[in-house]
């Protein structure tokens, strides 16, 4: 966990429109919870839906309109023999929030 993607993804939930789904907003902050301080995480989409409590399809739900809304990017990984490994994913760490943490001096 890294406390500056933390403050990141509290700072950009307020930039996400507010017909954002509460479950996209909590995948954001479990995302940022497991993510490493480039941003980038790779937890399993069964492991977030048991997570936030709901069902894999609505993660992957969630996980579309993060990306759609610029905040994050899903990198596929395959495996040596070419099976599905669990995805990576990367916290968009720009715009507004970051801005926005630049100018107050950062953190939460």
């Amino acid at each position: 966990m890294s406390m500056q993607t933390m403050a990141w993804a509290r700072e950009a939930m307020m930039d996400l429109p507010t017909s954002m789904s509460a479950t996209s907003r909590l995948l954001l902050l479990l995302l940022a919870d497991h993510a490493n301080e480039q941003g980038v995480c790779w937890p399993t989409v069964s492991h977030l839906a048991d997570e936030v409590a709901c069902t894999p399809r609505s993660v992957q739900r969630s996980i579309k309109a993060l990306v759609e809304h610029g905040v994050l990017q899903v990198v596929p990984r395959k495996t040596e023999d070419g099976g599905q490994a669990s995805n990576f994913y990367r916290l968009i760490l720009c715009g507004n929030a970051l801005q926005r943490q630049e100018r107050t001096g950062g953190g939460a």
